[in-house]
Formats: structure tokens, C-alpha cells, sequence
């Protein structure tokens, strides 16, 4: 059979695009002493939008690449470099805030943003992120760390 060069032209990109893009499917993260525990004495964080929500670092420790969407973590106190993507060009510092987790629960990664000042050629956000129990849908606290004790 012979292969006609429209089709090629056609269906080798669509075919280079699939196979690239399996590599960027989304993971689980796995925080440091949770290889040995069960999966039911882990806390699980979710991170549902992260084209907007990036984590950069958990527990001062770069994550890796590629896009999770599960961070499994061990209970207890934990700190995230959280940075927002708000458009090409954008420009800020990431927080890093620590929080508290339990055994058995799932949270999840949302954030609060809002325009401050819009104009051109710039707009200026203010934004926090926000872990929520995503079994009783309340947000738990969070402490902003502050830049010297990273």
C-alpha cells in the first residue's frame, strides 16, 4: 500500500503531537517518608488546576517535572511554593505557605484572585492560595513563611 503524501503531511504531525503529549499525563506526587506507609495513613493533596496553580516545591525540595495533579503526603506540617499563572509576561514572587494535614483526608489546592488595579500595559492581581478538606469544605489555615526562613 502506498502511503499518499497528503495523508502523511496529515497524520504524521496528529501521530508526533500524541506521542509527546502522553509524556505530560498527569501523576502523583510522592512526598518524602511516604514510599513504606499504606495509602490510607497519607493525607492527599490535589492540585485540579494546575495550568493555573503550579507547585514548584514541597517541603523546600524542587518536585520534579511534569504536571501532578495527587500530591501524597505524611500528616503533619508541610510547606508549598504555589506560583498563579495569570498570563504570559506575568510577573511576582511564589509564596510559600505551610499547613497542616491528617491522616486520611484529601484537600485540595484552590486560590482567591482578584484585579487590583487594570490598566494598560499592565494589570496588577492579588491572590492567595487556599488548601480546603475537600470532606467537610473548609478551608484550613495557612501561614504565609516568610522569605528569610525558606
Amino acid at each position: 500500500m502506498k502511503i499518499q503524501p497528503r495523508l502523511l503531511n496529515f497524520a504524521l504531525p496528529i501521530g508526533i503531537s500524541i506521542a509527546c503529549l502522553s509524556g505530560c499525563a498527569t501523576s502523583t506526587y510522592k512526598g518524602l517518608g511516604t514510599e513504606a506507609l499504606p495509602v490510607a495513613s497519607l493525607a492527599v493533596l490535589e492540585n485540579n488546576d494546575h495550568m493555573k496553580t503550579n507547585i514548584i516545591e514541597v517541603d523546600g525540595r524542587h518536585r520534579g517535572n511534569g504536571f501532578f495533579n495527587r500530591y501524597e503526603l505524611t500528616p503533619g506540617s508541610h510547606t508549598l511554593k504555589i506560583d498563579l499563572y495569570v498570563g504570559i509576561g506575568a510577573r511576582g514572587t511564589p509564596p510559600t505557605i505551610r499547613f497542616d494535614v491528617a491522616a486520611g483526608e484529601t484537600y485540595e489546592l484552590r486560590y482567591m484572585a482578584k484585579v487590583v488595579e487594570f490598566g494598560y500595559p499592565s494589570t496588577t492581581y492579588q491572590w492567595r492560595p487556599q488548601i480546603v478538606n475537600k470532606r467537610t469544605g473548609v478551608e484550613i489555615p495557612t501561614q504565609l513563611v516568610p522569605v528569610a526562613s525558606r
